[in-house]
């Protein structure tokens, strides 16, 4: 199924009949993939007219921010049809928003999520990143996939899915920390704390502070750096766990008691605790499901393996 083009034309230029306008937005909401394929055709358009003033109006007044910048003669590789397709997206799917800004530089565009929700979004070289709630990233949209792909953490967490370009190294800036891959996937924490902390799901990730190399990560390793002194800790972890929160639904099979509590804080923000040697020692297999209640989940996880349990509080549960 494709987007009739046309149709959404009219749909940007309010023009389009209330059931034409109605139709649109189920599409999308039904189908938010549709979306992608839309701005990865806006990626690509030369655009050689700036984009209308009253667009740019509507598109400020929705959003509640400044105009976005309008697209001189020089040719972009986005242009107001991708700034008017991303307002379709607020409009019919609300995960996040894209728009230029004060405090980056104007050839660069911010990508927002939301703070309801995770979100995703299609790079225009298809890799694919997903966006936690709050998280906010920034790329040149001129410059990105010429000489090489350079993506701007400047606060949150993202999970990066790469699509492999050996002439073009994929690079996250995270303050003081570079993480370089080719083709691999991988997240980036940057917190309120000026610690970075990268997880790799598959690949090879290099991890540099101020230009130096700490480390090449491996699937299943962690680093979290201090982004002031460089110092750093590392750890092995699931190879599950950079894409975890993602996720709607994890698998674990003959998981160890610390993979288990791993997975519980991940998907649902409990803690496991127990008093029994048991339990520490005994292997799990279930399928978290992030919709089902941690209360049930943690129910079915004693009833599966023969043990009681107990809620501490609000987030914490006794296995036993």
């Amino acid at each position: 199924m494709a987007i009739d083009k046309t149709l959404l034309d009219r749909f940007i230029h309010h023009q389009c009949t209330r059931e034409e306008a109605e139709q649109v937005s189920r599409l999308l909401h039904d189908s938010p993939h549709l979306l992608d394929d839309y701005l990865q055709e806006a990626w690509r358009e030369e655009v050689t007219e700036q984009m209308p003033d009253n667009m740019a109006q509507a598109i400020a007044a929705h959003l509640q921010i400044a105009p976005v910048a309008k697209v001189s003669n020089k040719r972009y590789r986005i242009g107001w049809m991708a700034a008017a397709a991303v307002v379709l997206l607020l409009l019919c799917a609300g995960g996040w928003l894209l728009q230029q800004r004060r405090n980056i530089p104007q050839d660069h565009l911010l990508v927002v999520a939301t703070a309801e929700k995770n979100c995703r979004l299609v790079l225009p070289d298809k890799s694919i990143v997903w966006l936690k709630a709050n998280t906010r990233l920034a790329f040149d949209t001129i410059q990105f996939g010429r000489s090489s792909r350079s993506i701007t953490l400047l606060n949150g967490e993202a999970f990066f899915d790469i699509r492999q370009d050996a002439a073009h190294p994929f690079v996250v800036l995270s303050g003081a920390v570079q993480t370089r891959v080719l083709g691999t996937s991988f997240s980036v924490r940057h917190n309120a704390a000026k610690e970075i902390l990268v997880m790799v799901a598959s690949g090879k990730v290099a991890v540099d502070h101020h230009q130096q190399q700490l480390d090449v990560l491996l699937p299943g390793k962690q680093i979290t750096i201090n982004q002031q002194t460089g110092r750093f800790t590392e750890q092995q972890v699931p190879v599950w766990l950079a894409a975890a929160w993602k996720e709607t639904q994890l698998q674990l099979d003959n998981a160890s008691f610390a993979d288990l509590k791993t997975a519980m804080e991940a998907m649902y923000g409990v803690r496991l605790e127990t008093t029994r040697d048991k339990v520490r020692r005994q292997t799990y297999n279930i399928l978290l499901n992030r919709y089902m209640p941690a209360k049930e989940v943690v129910r079915a996880l004693g009833q599966l393996n023969g043990l009681a349990t107990r809620q501490l509080n609000d987030t914490a549960f006794l296995i036993y």
